[in-house]
């Protein structure tokens, strides 16, 4: 298996990342929402490669949090091709969502998943991410429920503290 190079995405990157995130069924988002995440200073996009082609992405963003000494992010999507799948593309980007995050003196990283997601869970636990709550009817097309999820990340470069 080649190097997962993972760095920022650019307003090049929109289309290839439209695309995957159409073949993993994510949330529809816009070329416009992704451009716009090329310019927020609170956003976290990130993209893998492998060889010149691109595999994967995950954006995301800085949240405002319940006290100023409590900083937090938000996961809003992370897709991997499906013939990347299950070869180390998604852990790649998570880790590398945690770098940027500790950069930023990120200590928690939340999300909602589908809870007909069985293999997207199963990644999340496995990356350090708690179940936290239920949403009800969260999703629309199809309708379902959301699970939030929460990780706690440390400050020094080990990887990620399973929250309490």
């Amino acid at each position: 298996m080649h190097k997962i190079k993972i760095r920022k995405a650019t307003e090049t990157d929109i289309e290839t990342v439209l695309g995957i995130s159409a073949a993993c069924d994510l949330e529809r988002w816009t070329a416009t929402d992704y451009r716009e995440e090329t310019r927020r200073p609170d956003s976290i996009f990130l993209v893998a490669s492998i060889g010149v082609r691109t595999t994967g992405f995950i954006s995301g963003r800085q949240v405002p949090a319940s006290s100023s000494e409590s900083l937090e992010a938000e996961i809003y999507n992370i897709g991997v091709r499906p013939d990347f799948q299950g070869k180390g593309v998604g852990d790649a980007l998570l880790q590398a969502f945690f770098v940027e995050c500790r950069e930023m003196r990120i200590r928690s990283v939340w999300l909602d998943v589908r809870t007909t997601n069985g293999r997207a869970i199963a990644f999340y636990v496995r990356n350090g991410f708690e179940k936290v709550a239920t949403r009800a009817c969260f999703y629309n097309d199809p309708q379902c429920d959301a699970l939030v999820m929460r990780c706690r990340i440390s400050s020094s470069r080990e990887s990620v503290k399973t929250a309490n």
